[in-house]
């Protein structure tokens, strides 16, 4: 139980850091004003948000598919009794 949850608490940090990042990026990327600080870096900040996001997603992916697996062992295991 208590790894499931951790999983859990793992996999929602990990999307909520994605959606951060991506957000971060795209916003910093979509910032072309001349007088802003991030001027020189908005495309690397652009492309660093949207790496961060693709990453986060997968392991998003990762633990939904570990959890659902688990989810199905287990009740399979229910099942046999």
């Amino acid at each position: 139980m208590h790894r499931t949850l951790f999983f859990l608490i793992i996999g929602i940090l990990v999307f909520v850091i994605a959606i951060a990042s991506f957000s971060w990026g795209i916003g910093v990327g979509l910032n072309q004003n001349d007088e802003a600080a991030f001027t020189g870096f908005t495309q690397l900040f652009g492309a660093t948000g949207t790496w961060l996001a693709a990453i986060g997603t997968l392991g998003t992916v990762v633990t939904a598919l570990y959890l659902a697996n688990e989810a199905r062992i287990q009740n399979t295991e229910i099942l046999k009794y």
